[in-house]
Formats: C-alpha cells, structure tokens, sequence
C-alpha cells in the first residue's frame, strides 16, 4: 500500500493509531516512573583496561569516591582553630562524625591530639588543660618550623619510652599532618586560620548510598554546631568531596527538568500558534511530541539501557526535530489544499465535490510530495546520531542511541498518528459545503520578510553572498585548526555549587589537602617477591619527577608496600637485618630472597602494633590498604596523592607516569597498569579525536552514498552536502575563536551540523525541482523559499531555542552542548537557504545557455 493511501485509511479509521499510541504510550509511562538522571562520573568515563582496573582497585582498596572533606574555620577572626577551646570543639565533632552510619573513620588533627594525651599522659584531649593543648601545639610548631625539630621532640619525650628511630618517624608524622590538615599560616606564626577533617566513607557504599551518608554527615555538622554551648560551636564547617558535588548536581537537575520542560512546552506551543492559529495545530502536535518522548524515554527503559544526565538533551532534540517534520507535513497540505481551492472558500466543481474530496485530495499530494524529503531527511539525521557509539563514552553511545530512537518515532507518528487525527478532527470542526480559507495558511509576516529578502540576495546579489560566505569560511578555516579538545572537572561540575567553591579554598588554604590520586597497580600470581618491590622502587623515582604531584617536604605523598616496610624499618631497626633490606634508604639488598619479601609482607599483615602517635592504625591496617590478596594471586598499589585541575596538568602528569611503564616487559608475571580519574580523564580525551574524526566520516559518507542511490546522479548529493562542510568550518571555527573546547558531548557537534543541515538541504533540493516542473527558475526558487524556507525558519528557530533552553542547565557540559547546537542550527539554515538556492540558479542558467 502506498504511503498517501495508508494516511488516507489511517485518517477514516482514525481511531486505530489513536488508540494504538495511547495505549503504547501508556506503557511507556510505567518506565518513566524509573527515569534517573542524577549525575555520576562513572557515566563520563570510557569502557576501557584502565576503567577495569579502577573499578577492581575499588572492590578491593578504598577508592577516590570515598572520601569526604570537611574543611573547619574559626568564627571569630582573631582565634585560630588550635586554640584550647576549638581543639575541645573540633574533637567532639570529630567524635560525633565517627558515629554516622556509614562512615568507616574520621582523621583529624583533633583526633590526633587526644591519641596524644591518651598514650603520653594516660588522660584523654577532654580531661588535659588549656595549657597543656597549648604546650602541644607549640611541639608541633618547633617540630614543623626547624630543621632540628627531631631531636627537639626528642627532648620532649624523653620521659617516655620512645626510642630514637620511633621518635624521628613521629616527627616526620608530625610535618605532614601539618602540611595536610593545617592552613599554610601554621608553620610561620604558630597558629591556624583553617584545618581539614577526612571522613572515609565505606567502601562497599553505592553511589547513591554515599550521597545518603554525605547528606547525614552534613546535617550532623549543622545540628552539633546549632547544640553546642547554647549554640556558640566556635568552628564553622565547610564540606566538600565528589559525593557532595554529585548530590548538589543533582538537586540542581531536579529543579532544572521542570524549567527546562516548561520552557519547552512554551517555546513550541507559541511557535505553533503563529504558524497555524489554529488550536487543533497546537494541541495535536504537542500530543504527539508527548508521546514520542516517552516513547524515546520508555522503550530504552524496556531493555534496561541507563539514563545519564546528558540525555537531558534529547528532549529539545527531538522536540525540535519533530516540529521540522511536522511543519513539511502540515504546511505543505495547507498549501494544496489552498491550490485546490483556487483561491475561493466555496466548491470549485459544485455538485461534484465537496471540501471533504479538497481535504482528502490535498492529504494524499502532500504526502506524496513531502515523503521522499522527510524520509531521507530523518534517515542521514539518524545515521549522524548513531556516530555517537564511536564513543568510548557509554553515556554519549546511549545518547546517540536515544536521539536515534526519538527521531524515528517522531517521523512515525507523524505520519500515522498526527496526521490523520489532526485533519479527522479538522473535518469535523468544518462545514462541508465549504472549502478551507487560503488566508488561514498565511506565513507570519516576519518570516515571509525575512525569507524575502535572502531570495532577494540570492538572486540579486549572489556574487556578493558568495565572497562573503568565502570570507567568513577562510576565517573560521584559520581557527578551526586550532580548536582544542578537553575533558576537565568544569565540564561537569558548576563552579556555582557551595562544594565548588569550598575546594577552590581547601586548595589555597592547604596545599597537600588533596584526595585526588592516580594509582600503579599491580596484579601478580603466588606470592610478592623481591621483583615486585624493586618495581615499585623504580616506580617512585618516576614519581619524584612527575608533575603536580602532592609534595610533603621534599618527598612525593603517596602510599604503598615499599612505604609500609620503610615505616615498620623506622619502627624498629632490626627488621632490616631480619628480611635483608638496607637501613638507611630501606630497600631490598641484593642478597634479599624473594622469601624474606613474602616472610615481611605476612609479618606485616598479622602486626597489630600502633604506629605512631597521631593516628590510631596498626601495620595490619596499613598493609590492607596497599596489599591483598585473591585467589592464587595478589593485587598491590602505588598510591600517589595529585592536584590537578586542568586538561593539560592531568595530560602531563599522566604522560610523565605513564613513562615507567614503556619498557615493562608484558610477558613477566606482573601485570601493571596506571589508572584513576586523571589517567581516565586523559584516555577520555584522547579517545575523542577518533570519535569525532570516524563519526563525522561515517556521517557524512553514508549520507552522501544514500544520497547519491536515491537521486541516481551526483549534482543533488553534493550539493545537498555543501553547505553541511561549509556548516562544520564555521563552528569549529566559532569554537575555536571563543575558546570552547571539544569535549565528550560537543565532541558530536559535526554529526549534528550533518544531520540537521542535510534535512534543510534536501528540503530545499526536493521542492526547487518539483517547482521547476511549472515555473521557470527565479519563480521556482521564490516559492521554495517561501513555502519550504518558511517551515525550515520555523522549525530551525524552533530547535534553536530548544537547544538554548538548555543554558538553564545545572551541567557546564550541557549549557555548552546548548549554545553550540543552536548556533550550529543556525548556521546550516542560513547555509542551506543561501549556499543551495545559489548554486541551483548558476547551474540551470547555464543549462539554459
């Protein structure tokens, strides 16, 4: 059955796509109950080695995700956060924080001057005096200020039975406890405007888990701050970490899906009404938009596919995508159904036929003319979203996934829903003896102005177009080149959000405060030996070279097996004889075996002895965050602690680190791989280049070789495709200019210019022809612009603003994804109106010649 007649049955039988859809629809709406689309990095992050090995560094280590910070200021200026008063304060809170559920331990410097107490003077930080705290953070003070700070601490525990080398490795706690909990002013005046709490959070947590015990801890705060001392808590509690920024995105996405819906529903409903003014051209096509966004949104949802934040976009996308379909459709029936009445509202053959033929005659042409352009329109516009799963990126696979999905769907009920309910109805609402009025067809006067005038420069001036567009595309050829890619913590997170702002001031405040870290890890079979620990070795040296690393001292602050025998060497001297490792730099000497390696590690993990004064963890303790074992194998890690902010700080530490990998020999019984955020980060974007380069290729040949078997000549496809290539140059030129990098959502930009400027092209392309058929061709050229233009206007204002809608998001990446796509739609409908019609004119002129 041929489309015209199956809209024709549909249309008579009305009822059968109605009832279809709604009850399709219906079932959509049980999936949409499930929609989640909080934010978590995970979802940013490629399906990769390094990806694996984090997430199995995660099961079995305590990861980056579960930390919380919480960074402690004095209310009143003139104290600082170790006088006797806010230590007493600080520790309760500290006490009290230990208690939420979910929070596995607390580490504060609070904590660390009742561990003191505890075990020097057997009374805990609650019972000691004003000026015992006093005296001891003068101790920290002389210890951390001079360079004999050793063998001061020396003198002050004297009366106690610490031996030499326990005293020096206290000392050497004592300085980085300083450098990570304590505000920069400490080491110079003796007292600290700020200090840092770390709460660990369980490791087995779910994401949405840790964002429930994030929140608990936040109100804990409050309500401990609001209770103590009649209210007069002396220290203020500012909190951040990535489970903090995750649950403020959230809220802030929450509130942004109902405006942004709004918006939507607003945009369309008022571009509608001045296309048509007609209330059935309104309420019809919103239906239909409704119930292919949830059609979009629920059958993915049917086979278990994720919902990302990023799919936020898929709205406006589809929304304005849909309305291109539509407006063809409708606008084009409204035209025949106009040169079927001649011009008259009463019936041109009376006795004959009645308005009722007109509306079924004019359905059937229009859908025979329309169907070829939409068709293929839809089709290039979904094999440019399918580009997407060239993405290492799942999140923005699904994206491409779900706009293809709400694309195809659009068309659909378009066609057999839209309308044959939209012109049933119609009918009923008209008397029949009447035709339809040609005057409730009119163009709303600024469009029919503004499509004028670029008929007039197209055929007026062309020459002058041209050297313009040629100009503007050598400019923008210029910045293109240069247009930079990135993937950086700022497309994601808003720098608005309280978190945000309360970790820019941690890392001005407190350098070394930094949780982020990026991780060798190790897999081997049997047991650890001596090739394991000289790798290591080796790895550390790597490190001391690399930038943005956290420094404490003049060492690199990182964690790991190598580590964990120096601390227990320092401990006590003697196990260096014991297992053959050098007592000075604690290395394995060359007669150390492989079984006094494995000896030391199991020594290690069943050692219950406290090291140190600071904090309260065993060497079994230590050992577990850096050592385990499974299976007929073990897992271990360098742990390196990192600050960085940017693209290019991440790439040039990953590259330094990754440079002690090249000569590994892969065929040794050690596997080693680099990962964490940064490393992940860097893969992101590397993997992007290929991304966009396969996906705008693939686009853009599929699209032409369609092209190409559908028109069977050459010309239309490549002309068609013209102001698609000319569309790309302008926005990455555009990009490039204003300093907008690429990245893993604009990273798709080029599939979108091809997909939405090929539908405006082919419009253009299909309707001069069929008006060559009649007209010469300036008339021809006149009356696509004014017809084909005027929907291609509305519907491209109409994605345009959709798209900008999006400027409201909570997400950096998505205002960012907005602006581009909407100036990237503007660009091709000027291209499309301007670069094909002038072209059309050159080569039938000749012709005609």
């Amino acid at each position: 059955m041929e489309l015209g007649k199956l809209v024709l049955f549909l249309k008579r039988k009305w009822f059968l796509p109605a009832l279809s859809v709604l009850i399709i629809t219906a079932l959509c709406f049980t999936q949409l109950t499930d929609l989640d689309f909080s934010v978590d990095f995970q979802d940013f992050l490629p399906d990769s080695d390094t990806v694996r090995a984090k997430e199995d560094l995660d099961e079995l280590f305590s990861g980056d995700s579960s930390v919380h910070l919480i960074l402690l200021t004095e209310n009143n200026a003139d104290d600082d956060v170790l006088a006797p008063a806010s230590v007493r304060a600080g520790y309760l809170l500290s006490r009290e924080l230990q208690g939420v559920s979910g929070v596995d331990s607390v580490n504060s410097i609070y904590l660390g001057y009742d561990r003191i107490f505890d075990m020097l003077t057997g009374i805990g930080l609650m019972d000691a005096s004003d000026s015992a705290i006093v005296n001891l953070t003068s101790v920290f003070h002389r210890v951390v200020r001079d360079d004999n700070g050793s063998v001061f601490l020396n003198f002050a525990l004297s009366d106690y039975n610490y031996s030499a080398p326990q005293v020096n490795s206290t000392a050497e706690d004592i300085r980085d406890y300083s450098d990570v909990f304590l505000s920069g002013d400490f080491k110079d005046r003796g007292d600290a405007g700020r200090t840092l709490a770390v709460l660990f959070l369980e490791s087995d947590l779910a994401p949405e888990e840790r964002k429930a015990v994030v929140k608990d801890v936040m109100d804990t705060c409050a309500g401990f701050a609001n209770n103590y001392g009649s209210g007069n808590f002396p220290l203020k509690a500012e909190h951040t970490g990535e489970d903090l920024f995750l649950l403020e995105m959230d809220e802030e996405i929450d509130s942004n899906k109902i405006v942004l819906g709004l918006f939507a529903l607003a945009f369309t409903s008022l571009v509608l009404f001045l296309s048509f003014r007609r209330f059935t051209r309104v309420i019809f096509p919103l239906l239909t938009l409704g119930c292919a966004l949830a059609w979009t949104f629920g059958l993915p949802g049917f086979f278990g596919m994720e919902t990302s934040p990023l799919d936020l976009a898929v709205v406006p996308l589809v929304a304005g995508l849909g309305i291109d379909y539509m407006f063809h459709l409708l606008k084009r029936y409204d035209e025949e159904i106009c040169d079927l009445a001649g011009g008259s509202t009463t019936p041109f053959d009376e006795g004959e036929s009645s308005s009722l033929d007109i509306y079924e005659r004019a359905l059937s042409l229009s859908v025979g003319k329309v169907k070829r352009p939409v068709i293929l329109a839809s089709f290039t516009t979904v094999v440019a979203f399918l580009t997407a799963l060239f993405s290492p990126v799942e999140a923005v696979a699904n994206f491409g996934i779900k706009c293809t999905i709400g694309i195809v769907i659009t068309l659909l009920l378009s066609f057999f829903f839209l309308l044959p309910l939209c012109i049933f109805i119609e009918h009923r609402l008209v008397s029949k003896d009447k035709c339809p009025n040609p005057k409730d067809n009119r163009t709303p006067y600024f469009i029919g102005h503004t499509m004028n005038n670029i008929s007039r420069g197209v055929t007026v001036y062309p020459v002058f177009v041209v050297i313009g567009i040629l100009l503007v595309s050598t400019f923008s050829l210029i910045y293109a080149v240069d247009v930079e890619k990135s993937f950086e913590t700022d497309d994601i997170i808003s720098n608005d959000l309280d978190a945000r702002a309360t970790e820019h001031t941690l890392n001005k405040y407190i350098g070394a405060s930094s949780q982020s870290r990026v991780y060798y890890y190790y897999r081997g079979d049997g047991e650890p030996g001596v090739e394991l620990v000289n790798d290591m070795a080796e790895k550390l040296l790597y490190v001391e070279e690399a930038p943005h690393v956290v420094m404490l001292g003049d060492l690199p602050h990182t964690n790991s097996l190598l580590d964990i025998f120096s601390r227990a060497i320092s401990h006590s001297p003697e196990l260096a004889e014991k297992y053959s490792f050098s007592g000075k730099d604690h290395l394995p000497l060359t007669n150390c075996t492989d079984k006094q390696v494995e000896d030391f590690v199991k020594y290690l993990e069943n050692n219950s002895t406290s090291y140190g004064l600071l904090e309260d963890s065993t060497f079994s303790d230590m050992i577990g965050n850096v050592f385990q074992r499974h299976g007929k194998g073990y897992s271990a890690l360098i742990e390196i602690f990192v600050y960085v902010d940017t693209y290019g700080e991440s790439s040039s530490l990953v590259y330094s680190l990754k440079s002690a990998l090249e000569n590994e020999d892969s065929s040794g019984e050690i596997d080693i791989t680099l990962t964490g955020l940064a490393v992940m980060t860097v893969e992101t974007v590397d993997g992007m280049q290929d991304t966009m380069l396969y996906g705008t290729l693939a686009a853009f040949l599929v699209g032409l070789i369609v092209l190409v078997a559908v028109y069977r000549k050459v010309s239309s496809p490549f002309l068609a495709m013209l102001p698609v290539v000319v569309s790309t140059l302008w926005i990455l030129g555009f990009m490039s200019m204003f300093s907008i990098s690429l990245n893993i959502l604009t990273i798709t930009i080029t599939s979108l210019v091809i997909g939405i400027g090929l539908d405006y092209s082919i419009h253009i392309v299909e309707r001069y022809e069929q008006e060559r058929k009649k007209h010469d061709p300036e008339k021809s050229l006149k009356r696509t612009l004014k017809y084909t233009g005027s929907s291609i206007f509305l519907s491209a204002f109409t994605t345009i603003c959709g798209f900008l809608i999006l400027l409201s998001s909570s997400l950096p990446v998505m205002r960012t994804y907005g602006l581009i796509s909407g100036i990237a739609v503007l660009f091709s409908f000027i291209l499309s109106c301007v670069v094909v019609p002038i072209i059309l004119l050159k080569t039938l002129r000749k012709k005609t010649v």
